[in-house]
């Protein structure tokens, strides 16, 4: 980094904004690269549109009363950067009451070092492009093929003439910025602007790097990433298919970590979101310089950074990191019958400092996502999901074989590393350190870390609807698809926070409400980091341990919150002295 650059801010980890849906310069495209998908993928879905239902299905019940969500402050996540910066408590989390329904973060912890996801096997759902059993050391890739017949994305050394062109550009050595850009686009095939990546390289900016980071960089890790690049017919063997609804993939992590070397230098084909229904895989929306608004210009840089921090932890000699990453699309099919449930409410933890990837150690980790999977960590994104996506590259991945998400679908992805640490967030997003992730591993090799991606409802300026049934039903059915426990596997706790409740409107008390009861419906506890709203806390606490002591279930909760005037639930005291709100 520069000299004399301005202190960092205090370190605050993955808040509750949401995924940017921002786009990114696409570049041209000739004929050789363009998309190679067998079959068009299934259409984006539609807004939700279903009537509200009526209000005259009310249920009263001891000291609960009703309000209109006119009546009610949300509280907006669209505030500038600087105020959402600023220094938290030390803290790590909410001191703990004598009171019924309230517990610990400790008394929640998974005591046994596990994932959300079974052990690997093959499958007919499940590819395992690595020989088997894993014993401890980088398994060695699969030769045989797969059986399947379904849209797959053919890899660049499947077109000759591309692999021969790739081939040609990175066995050139790499001295400076500008040969690399030459590289890169010799790689693509296309005329792709990079000037945003020079500027990191050779510039003046507060984020480029000094002249003696830049030579080290090019003395030792674009070297690495060229290697990892031409690798990948040897690790990875055969087209790779796109996940279908009840599917998985298990990758080593030196095959992750050669399709990312790919994506670095652009070798796969583009993609428009729009035609293909399918994020982006290619960096180039990173290394793009705007002429106009260049919000995003340090954030990116910063990113960039966090993946050169990667690749320089990729030893392809010692075969490290030697795990496994799985990744898994789920789709319900039958949804709850919400107001027929008789689940109880499980048990709930609400810490107003803690972070999901701190201090949710072997739960369920909340990835408040964007519909195309990674939101814009390749583009001009910088909150929640991309962060989340930097600091462990190897999530992003899942872009390459992940279509767009549905209304009863979720992303699992268990066994992705962490690899350096960061300051801030959005604009003031800041590369800190290299980070030794020292998680334990399951019996199948991955770390014991699992994220789910679960994309919310945008409500932007239309968020009286999210109060609308028919768009609550959609909420949890979204988080009944996450939060499943599957046979084989662990109910770990789930590790979320205020989900949709950034620039996608949402209410953080509706929020906690509905993920509350869709955790206690799939069986598994609840660890809420509300970012410091303190205001959430308490109430939310009281309706807990209310409905606790009424012994209520999942479908008593559900009627209360979607039929009592088709609102959020306020709480009463029992002598009805004071209300607090949810």
């Amino acid at each position: 980094m520069e000299s004399g650059a301005e202190p960092v801010r205090k370190k605050v980890k993955l808040m509750e904004k949401d995924a940017s849906t921002n786009g990114y310069h696409e570049g041209t495209t000739d004929e050789d690269n363009e998309m190679h998908i067998d079959e068009p993928s299934s259409p984006e879905r539609a807004d939700h549109e279903i009537p509200v239902a009526g209000s005259s299905d009310q249920w009263e019940a001891g000291n609960i009363l009703a309000l209109s969500p006119e009546g009610s402050s949300v509280a907006s996540r669209e505030e500038h950067d600087e105020d959402i910066m600023e220094d938290a408590p030390q803290t790590q989390s909410t001191p703990v009451i004598d009171c019924p329904g309230r517990s610990t973060l400790e008394d929640l912890k998974w005591k046994t070092p596990t994932t959300s996801l079974p052990p690997v096997e093959p499958s007919p759902d499940h590819f395992v492009f690595y020989k088997l059993p894993w014993e401890n050391k980088a398994p060695e890739p699969r030769s045989a093929p797969f059986d399947f017949h379904q849209s797959s994305i053919k890899l660049p050394y499947c077109n000759r003439s591309v692999w021969q062109r790739v081939e040609e550009a990175l066995r050139s050595r790499i001295n400076n910025g500008r040969e690399l850009i030459e590289i890169i686009r010799k790689c693509s095939g296309r005329n792709l602007d990079c000037n945003l990546l020079l500027e990191l390289l050779h510039g003046r900016r507060q984020a480029s790097f000094m002249e003696e980071e830049t030579e080290r960089l090019f003395a030792d890790v674009i070297p690495k990433i060229q290697q990892l690049a031409l690798k990948l017919p040897e690790l990875v063997k055969q087209p790779i298919p796109i996940l279908n609804p009840g599917q998985s993939i298990s990758l080593s992590q030196l095959q992750v970590a050669s399709l990312l070397a790919n994506a670095f230098f652009c070798t796969f084909a583009s993609r428009k979101r729009n035609v293909n229904h399918m994020p982006d895989i290619n960096f180039q929306g990173l290394y793009y310089l705007p002429r106009g608004d260049q919000s995003h210009v340090e954030s990116n840089m910063q990113k960039l950074q966090c993946l050169f921090s990667y690749f320089r932890k990729i030893d392809l000699e010692l075969g490290e990191p030697n795990g496994v990453v799985t990744f898994h699309r789920r789709e319900v099919q039958d949804s709850p019958q919400w107001n027929e449930s008789t689940k109880p409410i499980k048990r709930l933890h609400i810490s107003r400092t803690g972070t999901i990837e701190d201090d949710g150690t072997y739960m369920l980790q909340m990835d408040f996502a964007n519909k195309y999977l990674g939101g814009g960590v390749l583009g001009q994104g910088c909150v929640q999901e991309e962060i989340r996506f930097a600091i462990c590259p190897e999530l992003i991945a899942g872009c390459l074989f992940s279509k767009v998400m549905l209304e009863k679908e979720a992303i699992i992805i268990c066994g992705a590393q962490q690899f350096c640490k960061y300051d801030g967030y959005g604009s003031s997003f800041q590369w800190e350190s290299n980070f030794n992730d020292v998680t334990p591993r399951d019996s199948s090799g991955r770390l014991c870390v699992s994220v789910v991606a679960l994309d919310a409802i945008p409500f932007y300026g239309r968020k009286s609807r999210q109060y609308e049934v028919g768009n609550m039903d959609r909420e949890l059915n979204k988080a009944f698809a996450g939060f499943m426990v599957d046979e084989g596997a662990e109910s770990i706790p789930v590790a979320t926070g205020n989900w949709g409740c950034g620039v996608f409107g949402g209410d953080p008390k509706l929020k906690s409400v509905l993920q509350l009861l869709a955790a206690s419906e799939c069986g598994r506890d609840l660890v809420y980091f509300t970012f410091r709203d303190k205001s959430l806390i308490e109430p939310l606490y009281d309706l807990h341990s209310l409905f606790l002591q009424k012994e209520a279930t999942v479908g008593k909760f559900y009627f209360m919150n979607c039929f009592c005037n088709r609102v959020l639930i306020y709480v009463l005291d029992a002598n009805q002295e004071k209300s607090t709100e949810i």
